[in-house]
């Protein structure tokens, strides 16, 4: 097996063809398996270039396909398109108070992998990852809709939400 450092975490490739190897350094497989000295997913804003030229950008451990580089994309590590398709070291959708900002100023917040938009980043934001609205827009790698049962509350006013039905209410 093969691995690469995207981000602190050993992604695994599928094949070098297109992807570059390099040397490899051997390694144990504990080393791998308990992740020693290393990050269990990729850090936030890490982008990678699969096989096929696709980006994706890292928000809370989840790779965010991204539609162009306007906000940003670095140097892109070239990963095999397998290592997206079964999330190695990667989670399927970014990790609860994550927030990522899009190119017209838009800021979103996920719980259990659904981005909700913040009506500002007055407080709790963190460092937003900047990735394009389409990103959102298209949810790969973020749920469809909220997930039934989860709280909300509202920074502004202390008001506590309930989602139920793919919506927010009160309660």
């Amino acid at each position: 097996q093969i691995f690469k450092f995207v981000g602190g975490a050993p992604v695994r490739l599928a094949t070098c063809d297109g992807v570059g190897c390099g040397s490899p350094v051997k390694v144990s497989t504990w080393s791998i398996s308990s992740l020693e000295h290393m990050r269990p997913y990729p850090t936030d804003g890490t982008t990678v270039r699969d096989q096929q030229g696709q980006i994706f950008k890292f928000v809370g451990g989840a790779p965010v396909h991204m539609a162009t580089c306007d906000p940003g994309c670095g140097a892109p590590i070239p990963v095999s398109t397998w290592s997206i398709s079964h999330l190695d070291h990667m989670l399927a959708v970014p990790m609860d108070g994550t927030t990522v900002s899009t190119e017209n100023g838009t800021v979103y917040k996920f719980a259990a992998g659904y981005p909700f938009r913040l009506s500002g980043c007055s407080s709790g934001c963190g460092f937003p990852v900047p990735v394009t609205q389409w990103s959102v827009d298209h949810r790969e790698h973020m749920a469809d809709k909220p997930v039934d049962g989860i709280s909300l509350v509202a920074v502004d006013t202390g008001t506590l939400y309930r989602t139920s039905g793919g919506f927010t209410d009160p309660g």
